[in-house]
């Protein structure tokens, strides 16, 4: 015949329930410190932080594509596809303002490209206009190639400087392992895109 077991006090299934709940505690506080330092040490820290410069060198780049001028291509009225407020020059498309398209002159259009990479920035046109109380007056504008990086100026800077952050912050944090896995997710393989498809890597490929 089993012998019952004692009946347990309040207190004494108070006390118990709070020893589970720090062994529980524990538990799972050393198994944040195993992740932890597996994400942040060894070959997985390494790579995170060979593409962490990269996205460093990737900013300063796309940087200097944005702010200094490569070479001008003029552009014939017969090489503009033009609809309404959409211009398309080569295969990139721009979307000036009606009122600063208005009145464009056929011969003012220009592409400037990067200055690294070539690929085109943004078009450059001249507008004219005259009325009954203004005198002609010709006026220079210029716009962005839609999504590309430079239309993004600084905003990608910023993003790509995040994993650089992080390799500095490097605390065992709930922000630290969200920006890791944001970086591996989102930032790492857009970085890639970026450099091949977007700023023209893969134009100047011998393929």
């Amino acid at each position: 015949m089993k012998t019952p077991k004692p009946k347990l006090s309040i207190e004494e299934k108070m006390q118990m329930a709070r020893d589970k709940a720090i062994a529980l505690k524990e538990k799972e506080r050393k198994a944040d410190e195993t992740y932890y330092l597996k994400i942040s040490e060894g070959k997985q820290w390494t790579i995170f932080k060979l593409f962490s410069f990269y996205c460093l060198a990737l900013a300063l780049i796309i940087s200097i594509e944005t702010i200094v001028d490569g070479d001008v291509q003029k552009i014939n009225r017969s090489e503009l596809i033009y609809d309404q407020a959409l211009i398309k020059v080569n295969d990139g498309y721009y979307t000036p303002l009606y009122v600063e398209i208005a009145g464009f002159i056929d011969t003012s259009f220009q592409v400037t490209h990067s200055p690294i990479f070539g690929a085109d920035k943004y078009l450059k046109w001249t507008s004219a206009y005259e009325d009954t109380k203004t005198p002609l007056k010709y006026t220079d504008y210029t716009t962005w190639r839609v999504n590309s990086v430079y239309e993004y100026f600084i905003f990608i800077q910023i993003v790509l400087l995040i994993p650089l952050f992080l390799v500095w912050y490097k605390r065992p944090t709930g922000l630290f392992k969200f920006g890791r896995m944001m970086c591996l997710v989102l930032i790492f393989p857009a970085s890639i895109y970026l450099l091949f498809v977007t700023i023209g890597l893969v134009d100047l490929l011998p393929l």
